[in-house]
């Protein structure tokens, strides 16, 4: 795709052009790319980490967030590579993110998980942590997914991944799910940040050349 360089299983090689690397997957749970497509958490580290430098400001805190998903990742036995695409995705890796939402349905944290513990600047380390590990294990605020654990992304990360957007799941991952827009192309963002896409605009063009996938109305970002 463009000029992009193909990855094969576990590769450390970044794609030439991150941008135009966008997986058109699905729309069936069994048509994302198995783990062994994915890059290496290292590749896709160096494709993320100037994104998440720059939200930052601060090139410290892009090492606390790596330590966190790779500690959180081995006690929690879910993929490295998985939790900092859900990061990209929900936050771009700015530990400052804001919450959203209202009243008790608010989302915080840089994965933006109702109820979960948001950034302190005098426990920067410590509270980044927090953030991942309340996102990955679910948290105990009414109407969240408390019922999330670590057996939660052993089945498909992809169905896992809708489900963490959109409240519920379905065989068909690229239908909307309420009035919620990102529902469609959520498990489709997460598959192509693990192929190497960087989130930026190209990618969401690209995404509008997706067959029978009801991209055409696609909101880029970047």
């Amino acid at each position: 795709m463009g000029n992009s360089t193909q990855p094969t299983g576990n590769s450390t090689i970044i794609p030439t052009n991150s941008r135009d690397y966008y997986s058109c997957a699905g729309p069936d749970v069994k048509d994302y790319p198995p783990k062994g497509e994915w890059l290496s958490f290292n590749a896709l580290w160096g494709i993320n980490s100037p994104t998440i430098v720059k939200n930052n400001k601060d090139s410290a805190y892009a090492d606390f967030i790596k330590q966190g998903i790779q500690d959180v990742s081995r006690a929690s036995k879910v993929d490295a590579r998985l939790i900092l695409s859900i990061i990209m995705q929900e936050s771009g890796g700015n530990a400052q993110v804001e919450c959203t939402g209202y009243d008790y349905k608010r989302d915080c944290g840089i994965m933006q998980m109702r109820g979960a513990a948001n950034f302190s600047s005098s426990e920067p380390e410590k509270s980044i942590r927090e953030m991942i590990e309340d996102s990955v294990y679910g948290v105990s605020e009414p109407g969240d997914l408390s019922w999330i654990k670590g057996t939660f992304w052993q089945g498909n990360p992809f169905a896992a991944a809708h489900l963490y957007n959109a409240g519920s799941v379905e065989e068909n991952l690229t239908v909307q799910v309420g009035e919620n827009l990102n529902s469609k192309w959520y498990a489709n963002d997460i598959a192509s940040r693990l192929l190497g896409w960087n989130g930026s605009k190209q990618g969401c063009e690209n995404s509008r050349k997706c067959p029978n996938h009801g991209f055409e109305n696609r909101q880029c970002q970047g």
